[in-house]
C-alpha cells in the first residue's frame, strides 16, 4: 500500500497484467534511453561539456580544479573524472557516463514517484521522462549539470518516500546526502535543501510533540547527512588550498551575474524561451497540466501527498528561477515533476474507461497513452534515430563551432611539442579538452567579462595578465556572437589588446568558416587571403618564434 494515501479509499493493487504492462512500458523506457545515448556517443561536445571535461582531465591529472575558473561547482566535473576513468578521455568517455546516469535516473524516477502515486502512472511517467530529458529542445543531449542534480534530487524523493513511511536513521542520512548533493553539482539546485528538510517531520505530523526526540534526532541526522558532501567539497577545497578563487567564483561573481537582469526582463525571457522548452511536445504539457489537477482533485490521496508532489513542483521549478535567464537545460530538472503529472493523467483516463467500459477502457486507455506518446515521438525521429551526430550537432547549434572543435584540435595537437600552451579567446573550454593542451588562462568562458557588471575590467585584466605571462604557441579566436554574447557598454579592454597582441605575435594558420549547414576550414598559407562568408569564424593563430 502506498505511503500517503488513505486506507479505505486506497485504489486496487494493479493486477498481474498491470504488473506486466508496467514492466514493458518501463522497459520501452529504458530501451529508447540506452538506444538514443548510444547514437549520441560520437555527438560533438559543446561549451558547458567541454569544460566539466577540462576539469575533470586537470582532476585525473592531479591538478586543482580551481586552476579553471567558471561559475559552475565542481561536482559535476569530478563524476566526469570518475567515469572518464572507465570509458575513456575522449567525446564517448564523457557520453558513456552521461548515458549511465540517464538510464539510472529513468529507474530512478520510477522508483521514486511510485511511493506516491500508483505504479502503472509512475511507469508511464518514465517513458515520458526518458523522451523529454534527451530531447534537443531542452539540450539534453548534453551532459549537463542538471542530469546530475536529477540523480542526486530523484535518490532524495525515494528515500524521503521511505522516511514517511517507516522512520529509519540510515534514510534521513541517506536523504539528506543526496540533498547535499544536489548542491553540489549546481548552486541552485541547493534549494531543493529545505524541501526535503521539510519533509523530514511529515511521519511526526501526528502526535508532534510527545515525539519531540525523533523529531530532534531525525532532523540532526538529516542535517549532517548535508553535510558529507559540503564537508568534503571543503576538505577538497582546503587540500587544493583554493579557497579564495573558490569563494570568488562559485559565490560572489555568480551574485553580480545574477542580478543582472530585472524581473521584467525576466518574464520577457522566459516568454521567449518557454514555447522552445516546450517544443513538440505540447501534448505532453497539456496532460500534465490536466494531470495535476485530477490529482488534487482526487479523494482517494491524501492531502499530505498533495502537499509533497506539489512542493516538489514548486521547489524544482524555483532552481530554474535564479538570474531569470531561463536556458532551455535548466529545465531538465522540472522535467521529471512535468513527466509525473502527464503520466497520472494517462493513468486516470484510463482508470476512468476501464470502469465505465471493462476491458475495452483498458485497451482504449492504452491507444490513448500510444497516441499521446507518438507523435511526438515520430516528429522527431529522423533526430532520435537517424541523423549523423555531425549533422545533429549542426543542425540544433547552429552557427557555433562545435562540430568543427575537434578536426581544428587535432590539427593543433600535430603542430604541438610538450608543454605547448593554448589560449582560446571566447567560451570553446572544449578546445582545452581536446587539444590536450594546457590553458594558458584559468578563464574558460569569456561571457563574464564582456557584461555590465563590477568586476568585469578585473577579469579581462586578469585574463590578459595570465596569457602574457604564459605566451601561448597557440591562439583560438573564437569570432562567434554566441561565444561571447557582448553586452553593449561593457569594457572593451580586452578586445583592443588581442588586436594588437595577434598583430604582434602571431600568425593565422587556419580559419573554420561556419556556414549554415557546413563548414569550410582553410589552414596554412591560402588563410592570408581566404575571405570568410560567415559572420561566425574561428581563427587559429601560432606564436612567430
Amino acid at each position: 500500500m502506498k505511503p500517503a494515501i488513505k486506507k479505505k479509499q486506497a485504489p486496487q493493487k494493479p493486477a498481474s497484467n498491470n504488473k506486466l504492462l508496467i514492466w514493458i512500458i518501463l522497459g520501452v523506457a529504458l530501451l529508447f534511453t540506452l538506444v538514443f545515448r548510444l547514437r549520441m556517443l560520437n555527438l560533438p561536445l559543446e561549451r558547458d561539456e567541454g569544460e566539466y571535461a577540462y576539469i575533470a582531465s586537470l582532476i585525473l591529472d592531479g591538478d586543482s580544479p580551481f586552476s579553471a575558473y567558471n561559475y559552475k561547482i565542481p561536482g559535476v566535473s569530478f563524476i566526469y573524472s570518475f567515469f572518464m576513468i572507465f570509458f575513456g578521455q575522449g567525446i564517448a568517455g564523457v557520453k558513456a557516463g552521461l548515458m549511465v546516469i540517464c538510464l539510472l535516473n529513468v529507474w530512478l524516477f520510477y522508483k521514486a514517484f511510485s511511493r506516491f502515486i500508483p505504479s502503472l502512472a509512475a511507469a508511464i511517467g518514465a517513458l515520458f521522462f526518458s523522451v523529454m530529458m534527451s530531447d534537443f529542445s531542452v539540450l539534453g543531449n548534453a551532459a549537463h549539470a542538471t542530469h546530475y542534480v536529477n540523480l542526486f534530487s530523484l535518490l532524495a524523493l525515494y528515500f524521503a518516500g521511505k522516511w514517511i513511511t517507516k522512520p529509519a536513521p540510515l534514510l534521513f542520512l541517506a536523504g539528506g546526502a543526496m540533498a547535499g548533493l544536489t548542491f553540489c553539482m549546481k548552486q541552485p539546485a541547493g534549494l531543493l535543501i529545505p524541501f526535503f528538510g521539510l519533509l523530514v517531520f511529515v511521519p511526526y505530523l501526528k502526535g508532534f510533540l510527545k515525539q519531540w526526540k525523533k523529531v530532534l534526532l531525525s532532523s540532526l541526522l538529516f542535517v549532517a547527512g548535508v553535510a558529507l558532501p559540503l564537508g568534503l567539497l571543503a576538505l577538497v577545497v582546503t587540500l587544493y588550498n583554493d579557497w579564495e578563487r573558490f569563494i570568488n567564483w562559485t559565490f560572489i561573481y555568480p551574485s553580480q551575474y545574477a542580478s543582472l537582469l530585472s524581473f521584467e526582463q525576466g518574464v520577457g525571457v522566459f516568454k521567449m524561451m518557454f514555447p522552445m522548452i516546450v517544443g513538440a511536445f505540447t501534448a505532453w504539457w497539456i496532460a500534465a497540466l490536466a494531470g495535476f489537477i485530477f490529482f488534487a482533485r482526487e479523494k482517494s490521496i491524501s492531502s499530505t501527498t498533495r502537499w509533497i508532489l506539489g512542493g516538489f513542483a514548486l521547489f524544482t521549478f524555483l532552481t530554474v528561477v535564479p538570474g531569470y535567464y531561463f536556458r532551455n537545460h535548466y529545465f531538465i530538472v522540472f522535467l521529471p515533476v512535468v513527466a509525473a503529472f502527464a503520466g497520472y493523467s494517462i493513468f486516470w483516463v484510463r482508470e476512468k474507461l476501464s470502469k465505465m467500459m471493462g476491458n475495452l477502457g483498458g485497451i482504449l486507455g492504452l491507444a490513448v497513452l500510444f497516441l499521446v506518446f507518438l507523435f511526438p515521438v515520430q516528429s522527431r525521429s529522423k533526430l532520435y534515430f537517424s541523423m549523423r551526430p555531425e549533422k545533429i550537432s549542426r543542425e540544433i547549434y547552429r552557427g557555433n563551432p562545435f562540430a568543427d572543435s575537434k578536426q581544428v584540435a587535432d590539427f593543433i595537437k600535430r603542430q604541438a611539442k610538450d608543454n605547448d600552451q593554448l589560449a582560446v579567446f571566447g567560451s570553446e573550454a572544449q578546445m582545452y579538452y581536446y587539444s590536450g593542451l594546457k590553458a594558458a588562462t584559468g578563464y574558460m568562458f569569456t561571457y563574464e567579462m564582456v557584461k555590465k557588471q563590477p568586476f568585469a575590467e578585473k577579469m579581462q585584466l586578469e585574463m590578459i595578465h595570465e596569457i602574457e605571462a604564459s605566451k601561448p604557441r597557440f591562439y583560438i579566436f573564437s569570432n562567434v556572437n554566441t561565444s561571447w554574447l557582448v553586452e553593449p557598454g561593457s569594457p572593451d579592454t580586452i578586445f583592443k589588446w588581442m588586436d594588437a597582441s595577434i598583430v604582434e605575435n602571431y600568425l593565422p594558420i587556419g580559419v573554420v568558416d561556419i556556414l549554415d549547414t557546413r563548414s569550410v576550414f582553410i589552414q596554412d598559407s591560402t588563410v592570408l587571403t581566404y575571405k570568410p562568408q560567415s559572420k561566425n569564424v574561428m581563427w587559429i593563430f601560432k606564436r612567430k618564434n
